[in-house]
């Protein structure tokens, strides 16, 4: 009935009619019972997928039976009526680390035929020596009674039969009985005797591990793991400095007159020292110095020199008649000899700016180098007491003379070795010895070139990062 109505409408459709003739309970009422007559789709997909989870949980079930069996084993447990058992040392061995088979899809071996038959498995406990309780069972293949011929082993298969040759020898004949008069300490001593002699590559035991145990470096392997980039140093110490004047023809007498008048004297100095070690040998180092040096001036003046005397009678004469004194003339030149002593502290004080390479060798504990380079300096302050090129006593004064023994800046030359106690890693003791030679060039108080060596040992402390 529902064609019939579908097919009208697609008449009246095509024929562009309206519905006008059709009674509309006739084909409401059709409709409605097309609907009724027509099958639940819903029911049938609910029947489909509970018979389509029904055969997944079925099949689910047998392969967890079938993975949860052990196909390889052939041991029957014995019963009271005489079950045979399955051999031992096919189907449970302690000692036999090769892949399980089925002894119906492959034939034994010669070596594991020889086995079976001259040494059989231990009825007692192989790990304890004690006797086992549970209920013998004998030897039993299942297939064949006559074995075919073993087939020729390769190397990885010889490996293996000479493995459970080791493992089954460790239980021959000479064994002790497995009797109640046998005592557990005489099994157990057997066992340890015999499995010592095993090579190690036949037991297959496992690599040790050891846990909580943590490698402590040696001190000169520390040294070797620890490497610092920066060296710092803070020493200080005492110097001594000591003037060589330069001169020659009219200015011969001054500069010896100069050095017998100059005695060196204790000083201070300190510094800062910055090295970058370029590797365990080999450094640069830079820094500041702080110098405050000492000489003594120590001079004995002696000169004879005209003076005129306005008060001294030079000349006279006398009266013949009277004898009195006529034409009296007063003054005159006299040589006068003047006598002066001077014994005068004079004191300098100067920044340098060293740039040196160093060179070093450990020692253990002691460390030995040196530090060699050039260096820029200069005064801060000069004062005290000196003789000009006549010889006379002068001051000098960075505030009231012009003319002072030392240019403004020089350049230097320095040698400093040293020796280094290490406390740690990060912290030495240095013992610093220091060797400057200083060109201060043209003075302009003496009119002559000098130079000067300065001297001195210094300590302090350096600092590894």
């Amino acid at each position: 009935m529902f064609s019939d109505i579908e097919r009208i409408f697609k008449n009246r459709l095509k024929n562009k009619k309206s519905l006008e003739g059709i009674d509309q309970d006739e084909l409401w009422g059709g409709i409605a019972g097309a609907i009724e007559s027509a099958p639940s789709r819903g029911a049938s997909s609910v029947k489909k997928w509970g018979l389509l989870l029904f055969l997944l949980l079925l099949a689910s079930g047998a392969g967890y039976i079938y993975l949860s069996q052990d196909h390889t084993s052939t041991a029957v447990e014995p019963t009271q009526k005489g079950a045979v058992a399955a051999n031992p040392v096919e189907g449970n061995s302690d000692y036999d680390n090769s892949p399980k088979q089925s002894t119906q899809a492959s034939p034994k071996s010669k070596i594991e035929q020889q086995i079976v038959t001259k040494n059989p498995a231990p009825t007692g406990n192989r790990t304890t020596g004690k006797p086992d309780n549970s209920p013998k069972s004998t030897n039993h293949t299942v297939g064949s009674s006559n074995p075919a011929p073993a087939p020729a082993l390769s190397d990885s298969n010889v490996q293996k039969e000479g493995t459970k040759a080791v493992a089954t020898g460790l239980f021959s004949d000479k064994r002790p009985s497995n009797t109640s008069e046998t005592s557990a300490d005489e099994k157990a001593k057997y066992f340890v005797e015999n499995i010592s002699s095993l090579p190690v590559t036949y037991l297959n035991i496992p690599e040790a591990k050891l846990t909580g145990l943590s490698y402590q470096p040696s001190q000169h392997e520390k040294e070797e793991t620890y490497k610092p980039l920066l060296e710092f140093s803070f020493l200080s110490g005492v110097n001594t400095m000591r003037i060589i004047p330069k001169g020659g023809g009219n200015l011969s007498t001054f500069t010896e007159q100069l050095s017998k008048a100059t005695a060196t004297n204790a000083g201070i100095s300190s510094g800062f020292r910055v090295a970058y070690l370029m590797n365990r040998q080999l450094s640069v180092i830079s820094g500041i110095d702080y110098e405050k040096t000492q000489t003594v001036f120590e001079f004995t003046a002696d000169k004879t020199a005209p003076v005129w005397v306005p008060d001294h009678l030079a000349k006279y004469s006398l009266d013949p008649i009277t004898g009195d004194t006529i034409n009296a003339e007063y003054g005159a030149m006299i040589n006068q000899r003047t006598i002066h002593h001077v014994l005068h502290h004079n004191k300098f004080t100067s920044i340098s700016i060293p740039l040196e390479l160093g060179y070093r060798k450990a020692l253990g504990v002691w460390t030995v180098g040196i530090n060699m380079g050039a260096s820029y300096n200069f005064f801060l302050s000069q004062k005290g007491r000196t003789i000009n090129t006549e010889l006379d006593i002068y001051d000098f004064d960075d505030k009231t003379t012009a003319n002072r023994p030392f240019r403004k800046s020089f350049f230097a030359l320095q040698l400093n070795p040293y020796v280094d106690l290490r406390v740690n890693d990060r912290f030495s003791i240095r013992f610093n010895p220091v060797l400057k030679y200083q060109n201060h060039g043209m003075s302009d108080l003496y009119k002559t070139k000098q130079s000067s060596v300065l001297m001195g040992l210094r300590g302090g402390l350096v600092v590894r990062w």
